[in-house]
Order: C-alpha cells, then structure tokens, then sequence
C-alpha cells in the first residue's frame, strides 16, 4: 500500500508539471523591441516596434496606445508630438508591428518631457512582462536668444524710412527687452540719417519681431556710400545675445548733376557753391581754426588756417576737377562734405 500511495503521488506531481508547461506555454505576450529612446525636438517620425508572441490558434485585436495620464509629453497639433492610437489584429505565432510617433517642434522652452507607451484590449490569456511599456524621451534644444534680424542691408539714400528688425528666437513667459544703440560709422548724424539710442520690448508669450526705424536724410549730393552701425546690448528676461551688431549702408544713387549749389551745415555754417571752379565760400558765424580740402585718396591738396567769421574765400582754381571732401575744424567739431571742382 505505500508503495501504491507513493507511484500514485508521483503520477499527480508530473500530472501538474505538464499542465503548469502547457499553461505556462499556452500564455501570450506582447512586449516592445526598446524599452525607450530618447531624441531631440527636431526628430520628426520615430519609429516604435511591438513583438507579439501567440501560441494558440485564435487571432485576436489589440491596440497600442499612448498614456496619457503616465506621459508628460502634450498631444496634439501645436504641442509636442501627435499619434493616433492604432488597433492591430495578429494570428499565431511571432509577430512584428510598427507604429510612428511624430515628435513636432516647438517654440516653447521646456525641461525633458515623455511619451509612455502601452497595451490594451489584450485577450485575457495575455501576459503582462516588464517590456510592455515603452517611453520616448524627447529633449528640448531651445535657447531664448534676442537678435538682429540679419547682420546688414543696404538701401537707396532716398528711403525715407528703414526698419531695423529684432527676433526674439522662442516664446516666453516673461518681458524681454534689449538696447538698440548707435556705434561709430562713416554715415554722419544729423547729415546722413536721424536715430535715437532705443529700447526694444517683447511682451510675455511673444515672438513677434520688433523694429526700429532709421531716418534716412536725402541730401543730394554726390557722395561715396555711407554705413549706419548699430549695437544689441543689455538682454533682459534670461535672453542671451545672437547677433547683436547690425549695419545699414546707405547707397549713393545720386550723380555729379544732381549736386546742390549749397552745403549748409549747422551753427550758420556755409559752404558755396557747389559744383565750383575757382574758389569755394566757407561762410561762418564764428572763427574756424582750419579749411582742408582732401581728394579722394585722401590726400591734402589744400589747407589753410584760422579763418574769421564771416565770409571767407578758398582757393581751388589749381585742382583738377572731379570729387573733393572739405573738412572744417570749428572749437570741438569737425565737420566734413563732398563737393564737385569743376573745370
């Protein structure tokens, strides 16, 4: 009898070894190829692979979906990715599915945000394995950055107006605002062009481009071309410096005909005429301390002294005709014109 009682033990513990193997074996699982990825904001479509093992002989559906309540990631146009949950229907054996998220870019700055990926509506035989759970990492690579539009532009001395624009690179929930100021260049102020050291600001949640504007003096004369230079300084709001100097360059369209028969500088000082041929007017209120007249190399060809105030009379009668700078020294200021010598 004990013997009986032991084979008949026997025979029941492999009765259910072979039924755990058969269930253990019978049971279907669903897991991802990776477990995550991560990617930057710029990725676009990445892929996501599911493996599915079925033993039986039934086909069943399933979706993948996106978790919503586990990511931090936003769906939908305008945020951070979009995906469509996606029904599958598999048969026995090994299979391989394949659904795409699309990562979309933003303006927005951000910490890292996810995308957690799942199963449902599984069969009630599934088996649920660590590897049924995918996240997708997605990084944020922007930078708030306040810029120049650009580094220069040119423009026709007889453009009333010029707008100067500045960007601000992403949306930001706070004010921003930058220095435009002026920088040395070859235009002359008050001569050339009219502008104003400025502030410009970006209100919160705002990437509008802001603009400043350059007046542009039409003068006539005929001159080499000239450039304005401006700075970018002084971000506020976290913002850092992109490009942050700018030139305007004023082209010179008019020609020798179109000269003016008066330079009228200011204080009351004159220069006359224009073209001239024997000798120029230098016309004062007060006393200058020097008259050079310069080709356009550069070079001395005429120089004088103190002169009085009042009307005074250089001699260019030697000069051979063609384009001439005249550069007054008056107290502290040096002021500086083109003029035509003519024959």
């Amino acid at each position: 009898m004990p013997l009986k009682r032991f084979v008949l033990f026997f025979v029941c513990i492999a009765a259910f070894a072979i039924s755990y193997a058969q269930s253990s074996t019978d049971s279907i699982y669903f897991k991802f190829t990776r477990l995550s990825d991560t990617v930057d904001q710029m990725a676009g479509i990445i892929p996501v692979v599911a493996e599915i093992y079925n033993p039986t002989a039934d086909s069943f559906t399933f979706i993948i979906y996106a978790n919503q309540s586990a990511s931090t990631a936003i769906q939908g146009n305008g945020n951070d990715y979009i995906y469509v949950n996606k029904e599958f229907k598999n048969g026995p054996g090994i299979t391989r599915d394949t659904v795409y998220i699309n990562v979309l870019q933003n303006q927005l700055i951000s910490a890292t945000k996810k995308v957690v990926m799942g199963f449902i509506n599984l069969p009630a035989n599934a088996e649920i394995i660590p590897d049924s759970t995918y996240t997708l990492y997605i990084t944020n690579n922007n930078v708030l950055m306040v810029s120049f539009l650009g580094a220069a532009y040119s423009f026709s001395k007889d453009t009333p107006l010029v707008e100067v624009k500045v960007v601000l690179s992403t949306y930001w929930p706070q004010l921003v605002t930058a220095n435009v100021t002026l920088a040395p260049g070859s235009a002359v102020y008050g001569t050339d062009y009219l502008f104003n050291d400025t502030t410009v600001v970006f209100p919160p949640y705002s990437s509008d481009t802001q603009g400043v504007w350059v007046t542009i003096i039409n003068n006539n004369i005929y001159e080499s071309n000239k450039q304005i230079n401006f700075n970018l300084t002084n971000p506020t709001g976290g913002a850092i410096l992109g490009t942050s100097g700018f030139t305007l360059t004023i082209i010179n369209n008019d020609s020798i005909g179109t000269a003016v028969p008066l330079i009228d500088f200011e204080n009351g000082l004159k220069v006359f005429p224009n073209p001239a041929s024997n000798q120029l007017n230098v016309q004062s209120e007060k006393i200058l301390n020097r008259v050079e007249i310069r080709d356009m190399l550069g070079n001395v060809a005429v120089s004088t002294g103190n002169l009085m105030a009042g009307k005074n009379n250089v001699n260019i009668s030697m000069l051979p005709s063609g384009m001439y700078f005249i550069s007054i020294l008056s107290e502290d200021k040096i002021y500086s014109r083109p003029f035509i010598k003519s024959e």
